[in-house]
């Protein structure tokens, strides 16, 4: 697919903020995918991202990474309904993309209706946090319109810049070292993809004498035969055992 391709600004939406077709993605398809500006960051940055995320067993998809021959816009919008985590990169050019702009509505839509099933990681390449969240200089330089449909968008690009710019992620600033940052990149996307489990006690409060009586019907010291327990109940609330 051409990365200059246009925006999928043409596709009618609720004029209210991030709310569309509805969302019937089951299961994720990619672990990540990735918004940027294709003209900043596409052939160094995010490519050297990308190849670190592929070696790292990650699957990846962005705008060049779409069927041929297909709509574009809704399967634009499918890459990111079937994204687990999507990293959004803010570099000095951004907003001047319709196309990021568009993509970023989508990806903060998809993380609300998700609750909390969808991550977003904001990487601020080159430009202050701040700058995005309040769209301070050319985070705020959006094409100007009389056209109605125009303003309505201009404020869901607002929101969701603001929203994604409030979120916690990385900074690169000149003199940073590219190739540290991207390795810190990934090994903080590897958290979030499988975050560390807490740890459950073997016998919690409350169930220790059901948990020795079970132990003792299995009977464990027993080696001359086989042993069928089942046990009946509904998850959670304690079960009746049956030898």
């Amino acid at each position: 697919m051409n990365p200059s391709s246009p925006s999928c600004s043409k596709r009618k939406r609720n004029p209210s903020f991030f709310d569309h077709e509805p969302i019937t993605c089951k299961k994720p398809k990619y672990d990540v995918f990735v918004n940027y500006s294709f003209k900043d960051v596409g052939n160094s940055f995010v490519r050297h991202l990308q190849g670190a995320l592929h070696r790292n067993s990650f699957t990846v998809s962005d705008h060049t990474l779409l069927p041929v021959g297909q709509d574009v816009c809704l399967e634009l919008l499918k890459a990111i309904q079937e994204s687990k985590i999507f990293v959004v990169v803010f570099s000095t050019n951004y907003a001047s993309s319709l196309r990021c702009l568009d993509e970023l509505v989508d990806i903060m839509d998809c993380f609300h209706k998700f609750d909390g099933k969808r991550k977003v990681f904001p990487v601020f390449f080159k430009v202050e946090p701040s700058h995005v969240r309040s769209q301070h200089g050319v985070h705020g330089s959006f094409p100007s319109s009389r056209d109605e449909r125009r303003s309505v968008k201009v404020q869901k690009w607002k929101q969701a810049l603001k929203e994604a710019g409030q979120l916690s992620g990385l900074t690169f600033q000149n003199g940073d070292d590219e190739a540290e940052f991207v390795l810190k990149i990934v090994e903080d996307l590897e958290k979030m993809q499988n975050p560390q489990e807490l740890h459950v006690t073997d016998h919690p409060v409350g169930v220790g004498s059901r948990a020795e009586e079970l132990i003792s019907k299995l009977r464990l010291d027993c080696k001359d035969h086989v042993l069928v327990v089942a046990v009946f109940g509904i998850s959670g609330i304690g079960s009746k055992l049956e030898d």
